[in-house]
């Protein structure tokens, strides 16, 4: 069980609510944020009591990536999940990333087996 705060950021309702009730039934305070704007006012106001960021990558507006930049910016210890549902994108965009840095962990769920729709 957790007890530590989380910032959660993602553009899509569904995903906030149901990330954000699994978080919070394991015991975690959840922040959450609609867009990596919002994401880094959040962060700002809150920055001793966060623990992690969840950070979906792909983003109307100010993307994963700018978002991931500025909380680096703000603090470079800080502790970042990037989320993504476009797999390939992300993967190549993580070791890109950290391959560069000499930092790099990066963990890919599992495709589902069966034939999910995809989003356009």
């Amino acid at each position: 069980m957790g007890s530590e705060t989380v910032l959660l950021v993602d553009d899509e309702e569904r995903v906030l609510d149901v990330t954000r009730e699994i978080l919070e039934k394991t015991g975690y305070q959840v922040l959450t944020a609609r867009s990596g704007r919002e994401a880094v006012e959040v962060y700002e106001k809150n920055l001793p009591h966060i623990a992690l960021v969840i950070l979906d990558m792909i983003m109307p507006d100010m993307g994963g990536e700018a978002t991931f930049r500025r909380l680096k910016d703000l603090h470079p210890e800080v502790k970042v999940l990037l989320s993504s549902s476009a797999w390939s994108w992300s993967r190549h965009w993580c070791a890109k990333t950290w391959a560069a840095a000499g930092r790099w962990r990066a963990t890919a769920a599992p495709r589902p087996a069966c034939s999910c729709p995809s989003r356009t």
